[in-house]
């Protein structure tokens, strides 16, 4: 089934392949694969405004709660990203995206030791998830600004001036 890229179709695509884009350059995890792996996503995310609305509708529809969490994402406010997918996942335990994005979103946000363990119970279960989680892992494990586990990436950048 081919799914046209045009409207709302194509601004959902676009969405996510900058979420991808903007999470994965963050960590200095940038690949085609796993690029290709978000952008494969069907689901589209709605607006601040959109997601705002739906929330007073009902306070735990996980496809608001992780539509604003990826635009607080967008917007590289991370306290809040973080806020949003905890709850996604609290609604929707089973839902192994949901994991992935806010391990990603508490790397981003300096809570690395917390991002790598949801990321390791991800590479070690059966799921979607799970190839690109251990490619994650791998690549973290070869990045010294990993390997500190008292020092955030936050500081870390701070520290080297970037």
């Amino acid at each position: 089934m081919k799914i046209p890229l045009t409207g709302g179709n194509l601004r959902g695509l676009k969405i996510i392949l900058t979420i991808a884009f903007i999470c994965l350059m963050s960590l200095g995890l940038f690949s085609v694969i796993s690029l290709s792996r978000e952008a494969s996503r069907r689901e589209t995310y709605p607006s601040i405004q959109q997601s705002s609305e739906a929330l007073k509708r009902n306070p735990s529809d996980p496809a608001a709660l992780r539509g604003m969490a990826l635009q607080m994402s967008l917007r590289h406010d991370m306290p809040a990203s973080v806020f949003y997918l905890r709850k996604s996942v609290v609604v929707e335990p089973e839902n192994t995206h949901n994991k992935f994005l806010l391990s990603i979103a508490l790397a981003r946000d300096g809570q690395v030791d917390e991002a790598r363990h949801i990321m390791e119970e991800l590479a070690s279960t059966d799921n979607p998830e799970k190839e690109l989680a251990q490619g994650i892992l791998k690549k973290m494990r070869n990045n010294p600004k990993w390997d500190s586990p008292k020092q955030s990436v936050r500081s870390q950048a701070t520290t080297n001036g970037t």
